[in-house]
């Protein structure tokens, strides 16, 4: 039983010397790199946690809604945190969104950490919901490949401010009315 209790006790203790150690070799939060901020849907906040996968941020001076018909000119910036490799962009919008230039794969040199823009003109004939749909790779210095999937969504029409806004129940909605019970465990 002492032997038992031993082995919990050291187990224990290489437990937290192992946390401990690994928390003191991660990277502060002063020590990640600072973004700049693009357009008015980049923020520093937006920055403070990624998803693993290839290190891209991207950032653009859309506005958040058009009219239909309506061709909007933006910008989309990427940035990318590599001293070195290749940066491959794939584009493809929804059936019903028009991206000129027709144009859908980039490729980009990753020298140094910059900055890639890509300029387009955006138009929809209907008003509605679409999205840009974005496929990044990334190969950097040591041949290690990353992806990344964004998407960036454009509202249309009149229905663009209340298309992901829940409307409340009207008087003349039916309510079901389902019993249950609690059982705790």
């Amino acid at each position: 039983m002492q032997q038992l209790v031993k082995l919990s006790l050291i187990t224990c203790a290489l437990l937290i010397i192992s946390c401990d150690y690994s928390s003191s070799n991660s990277p502060s939060t002063e020590e990640q790199p600072q973004y700049n901020s693009h357009g008015p849907h980049s923020s520093d906040k937006a920055y403070s946690y990624q998803k693993p996968g290839a290190n891209i941020r991207l950032s653009h001076n859309y506005s958040g809604s058009s009219k239909v018909g309506e061709t909007q000119n933006i910008e989309l910036i990427f940035t990318e945190q590599y001293q070195s490799g290749q940066m491959n962009l794939r584009l493809i919008p929804d059936t019903g969104l028009m991206v000129q230039p027709a144009k859908q794969d980039y490729m980009f040199s990753m020298q140094g950490q910059q900055t890639h823009p890509i300029a387009l003109s955006v138009r929809a004939e209907s008003a509605g919901k679409y999205l840009l749909k974005i496929f990044a790779s990334v190969e950097d210095e040591k041949g290690q490949i990353s992806n990344r999937v964004m998407a960036m969504a454009f509202y249309v029409g009149k229905t663009s401010g209340s298309l992901n806004k829940p409307q409340p129940p009207s008087f003349g909605d039916k309510v079901i009315d389902l019993p249950s019970e609690e059982s705790g465990r």
